[in-house]
């Protein structure tokens, strides 16, 4: 189990597709800055590199995924704090 927290802005709007049982899941994209420790810019600053994470939500059959579409518009920024359960794949740098 891994606990991770992403802020960033949505590379495009969110998509809904549902499951078996009437399940459905909210998919969306998240562009979010990562810190180099060692690059530097010309000023001494750390270069912050764009990286993408793609988030899945679980919307119980009683709740509205598409309210959860609605707010999750290309560019919007947000705030997502989940715990993975299976695993968490980040882009490396190779």
């Amino acid at each position: 189990m891994k606990r991770i927290t992403i802020t960033g802005n949505l590379g495009k709007d969110a998509e809904c597709r549902e499951g078996q049982g009437g399940h459905k899941f909210v998919s969306f994209s998240v562009a979010y800055a990562e810190r180099d420790t060692d690059a530097k810019d010309e000023q001494g600053n750390p270069i912050k590199e764009a990286q993408w994470a793609d988030c899945e939500i679980y919307v119980k059959p009683e709740n509205s995924a598409e309210g959860i579409v609605n707010l999750l518009k290309k560019g919007r920024f947000i705030y997502v704090e989940a715990v993975s359960y299976t695993h968490l794949t980040l882009p490396t740098n190779s």
